[in-house]
């Protein structure tokens, strides 16, 4: 298993996961108004843990699995991905780099968050994937916003940070179900949530189904889904990792 497959699990999204409230929107909202929710839904926390089951198709190869994610915010993260009953990868990652556990094979491998763009086709960065994996979005720039109407659905866009972004949210409580995100590169992905469920110490419900497919040179798009069992915002502590002495080092 090569590390390909992890990074494009966090790429999930950029997943942009958006949250909803019980609110029932009745009038017709700027682009300024919707943005002002969206910032307002915001997930605020130090720490996040996540448990659940993972899928990754892509024109190469197919896995799914179950996962365990935990973040300390703006610091590092840590994931742990199970297959059979028994942990076959773990991975650090901080601002600068990532390190790889592949219990199977008993290596381990470092690098730069710079390399992710080898080995995914989609431009990443560390706080995109912290946002990734909590179920933050990217906050609207209000300069490049246009918002229009149609039927039941609001269709906000705007760029920022190098992407162009399309949100498409319900009428009734503003809950983004799906966008598209096209990077500098014009690499599409298109994503989707749902079963929104609250989390607690939170204000709003968060999505604990997530999907999305990328779109590159292939004629397949490479596709994750995520079913998200648990979720908790709570203090946990330190982040302890460690690499066996025994490992080799790729």
């Amino acid at each position: 298993m090569r590390l390909k497959f992890i990074l494009a699990m966090w790429v999930m999204l950029f997943t942009i996961a958006c949250k909803t409230k019980k609110n029932i929107v009745t009038e017709t909202l700027t682009a300024d108004d919707i943005i002002q929710v969206i910032e307002k839904k915001q997930l605020r926390y130090s720490d996040w843990y996540a448990k659940g089951q993972i899928s990754f198709n892509s024109p190469e190869m197919g896995i799914s699995g179950h996962f365990t994610a935990r973040i300390k915010r703006d610091s590092a993260m840590l994931l742990s991905f199970r297959k059979l009953g028994m942990e076959w990868a773990k991975v650090w990652v901080d601002q600068e780099k990532y390190t790889l556990i592949n219990r199977w094979e008993r290596t381990t491998e470092t690098g730069f968050l710079s390399e992710f763009r080898q080995l995914f086709p989609f431009d990443t960065g560390y706080s995109d994937l912290e946002n990734v994996l909590c179920g933050n979005v990217l906050v609207p720039d209000k300069a490049t916003s246009a918002v229009q109407l149609r039927n039941e659905t609001y269709i906000l866009q705007f760029s920022k940070e190098g992407y162009d972004v399309t949100y498409l949210l319900n009428k009734e409580d503003l809950t983004i179900r799906e966008a598209t995100v096209t990077d500098k590169d014009r690499i599409l992905a298109r994503l989707t949530w749902n079963d929104f469920k609250p989390v607690e110490g939170a204000e709003t419900s968060h999505p604990f189904y997530r999907s999305i497919e990328v779109f590159s040179d292939s004629e397949e798009p490479t596709v994750i889904e995520i079913q998200v069992s648990r979720m908790d915002i709570n203090d946990m502590g330190a982040l302890y990792f460690s690499i066996p002495e025994d490992y080799e080092k790729l």
